[in-house]
């Protein structure tokens, strides 16, 4: 069934939007689109077109061990031999030695999926590469979420995320039932695998593929249905759901320019209470020459306070230049 569901979204949405008038901020083109096409050789929508059930659900199956995952994993990739460097195991076991001593009671960390997947074998489970960033950011969601809940006695609280990856951190805020809704965008090649993912982890029910404005309502409607999937050239009709907020991103704003950044905040539903996220503060050289954006100049509305400012816990795979800011609304 999510196999299904996965055909009959390429057909109606195009991977890079070409058939579609979007604003420049929405647009997948340049350095960003050359990347796709030269890791995602094969995820296209002529694949998913021409391709059986089966053949795509064996496909995603195995993301882990394929190209469905470039660009979404942290510290190194498992490729054929030799496998992933020695410097990548190096930086990530250091990373995962100091989350077990900040974070002792290692929750988030593992997650047990059903689907095939590697990474470091421990006595509670195989820690992927992903799972130490994937869990620190839970944590600090989830605590803003505590205090909005318990303090604030927020109602009726959801999460919106730009870029989900392949669904690593839903999957685990999923766990933690503290939103009422978990509401995704990112670009299309990104959405389809983590619909797969969160389908397998967390049952096809409760997991939405949105291809149009009306579906993205409905679906945040639904009481049935807990993660909402939605391509970013729908993204105007965000503002337009109703419910109280929190907003996360982590990392992909590093990958835009200021006015892309400017384009998603300025999008957020009114009801937004919180924001936090982990980005660049330095401005490092990216892939394609891209200089990002320090994340302290980020165009946020004059009614967020920051209310915590602080280093990345676990930043071997970006080299120290990660920040942690949590925003609350001061109305």
């Amino acid at each position: 069934m999510l196999a299904n569901a996965i055909i009959q979204f390429a057909r109606i949405v195009n991977l890079f939007y070409e058939d579609q008038n979007l604003p420049e901020p929405l647009l997948i083109g340049g350095a960003w689109k050359s990347d796709l096409l030269e890791r995602r050789t094969t995820q296209s929508n002529s694949f998913y077109r021409e391709s059986s059930a089966l053949a795509v659900a064996e496909f995603h199956e195995n993301m882990f061990f394929n190209e469905l995952i470039f660009g979404l994993w942290c510290y190194g990739y498992l490729h054929a031999v030799p496998g992933v460097n020695q410097h990548s195991i190096a930086s990530f076991l250091s990373d995962l030695d100091s989350t077990n001593r900040i974070f002792p009671t290692q929750s988030f960390l593992i997650s047990n999926v059903p689907i095939p997947t590697w990474g470091h074998r421990s006595d509670a489970g195989i820690v992927r590469f992903t799972d130490i960033s994937h869990s620190i950011q839970a944590i600090h969601v989830v605590d803003v979420a505590n205090y909005l809940r318990f303090v604030e006695k927020t109602q009726e609280l959801s999460y919106i995320e730009i870029g989900s990856g392949f669904g690593g951190l839903a999957e685990k805020l999923a766990k933690s039932s503290i939103f009422d809704r978990l509401v995704l965008f990112d670009i299309p090649h990104n959405l389809i695998t983590a619909y797969y993912y969160l389908g397998r982890c967390l049952g096809i029910d409760s997991v939405a593929l949105v291809s149009n404005r009306h579906e993205l309502k409905d679906a945040c409607s639904d009481k049935s249905t807990h993660v909402v999937l939605c391509p970013t050239c729908f993204y105007d009709g965000v503002s337009a759901l109703d419910g109280n907020f929190v907003f996360g991103n982590f990392g992909s704003f590093s990958e835009m320019d200021f006015e892309t950044v400017k384009f998603y905040l300025n999008g957020l539903p009114k009801a937004t209470r919180a924001i936090i996220q982990i980005n660049s503060n330095l401005k490092a050289m990216n892939t394609g020459d891209h200089v990002e954006v320090r994340c302290d100049e980020f165009p946020y509305s004059d009614n967020f306070i920051r209310v915590y400012g602080g280093a990345e816990t676990g930043s071997g795979a970006s080299g120290g230049r990660y920040k942690v800011s949590v925003y609350l609304k001061s109305n």
